[in-house]
């Protein structure tokens, strides 16, 4: 009887498209900046990061940069295969986390009505501080296009159609982040926010409001965050 021959276990592992030897070659080997990531440069505190919309990576030792470009020139041509493709889930899957609402800005011409919602959804749900460019999230959440309510699932919408003319809403925040676009049903979730302030440092405050239903943009509970999405000119703050 034949012995089936053994697998030949893979020298080495895979990291992001390389070989574990090709990955720590590039992170021991002196290797200048790519051009196109210079402007990109944050230097402070002792610690050198790259901010780009195609790669961010943190802690750099400064004059070691081979992986960073790794990264950025692999993403790079992976974007250009998903614009090319029109394959947009990839291609926000591939932009960095808070550079995601420019990217969406950046090809809304390119995008059917139904995309557009749904995307505008997926990128404010998925980055930590979509409160940052306030004039961006205005514009974004302002188009004229059909379809709008496939910004929310069909069951979202039921539960925001189900609500009162005059919502309570909570929001947990820093000290000065009262005016954000994202509150909460849920006091508790509202109390967690504010509880994670504390671990950075700041004063977690947990604040209490009131709309008008007419007045939200959209409710998401993909997270399990009963989230209400209004703008913040439009909440009365009781406390």
């Amino acid at each position: 009887m034949q012995k089936s021959k053994a697998k030949k276990a893979p020298s080495s592992r895979m990291i992001g498209g390389m070989t574990t030897k090709q990955f720590v070659k590039l992170h021991n080997t002196r290797t200048p900046l790519h051009p196109d990531l210079i402007p990109y440069l944050h230097e402070g505190g002792g610690m050198v990061s790259v901010k780009h919309p195609f790669v961010i990576e943190v802690g750099l030792a400064d004059g070691y940069f081979g992986y960073v470009n790794h990264r950025y020139l692999r993403n790079k041509q992976a974007l250009a295969k998903a614009l090319k493709s029109k394959d947009w889930n990839q291609y926000f899957l591939l932009i960095e986390k808070p550079y995601r609402l420019d990217a969406l800005k950046a090809v809304s011409n390119r995008l059917k009505d139904m995309e557009y919602w749904e995307h505008l959804r997926y990128c404010y749900t998925d980055i930590e501080f979509p409160s940052q460019d306030v004039d961006l999230l205005k514009e974004l959440f302002a188009e004229q296009r059909p379809h709008r309510e496939h910004i929310m699932s069909d069951e979202e919408r039921a539960t925001l159609a189900g609500l009162p003319d005059k919502i309570t809403v909570f929001r947990g925040h820093s000290k000065n982040g009262v005016s954000g676009w994202s509150w909460t049903l849920d006091q508790s979730v509202a109390k967690w926010f504010a509880n994670r302030c504390t671990l950075f440092g700041n004063e977690g405050i947990v604040s209490k409001g009131v709309v008008k239903k007419s007045h939200v943009i959209a409710y998401f509970d993909s997270r399990n965050e009963k989230e209400i999405v209004i703008d913040p000119r439009n909440v009365t703050v009781l406390k």
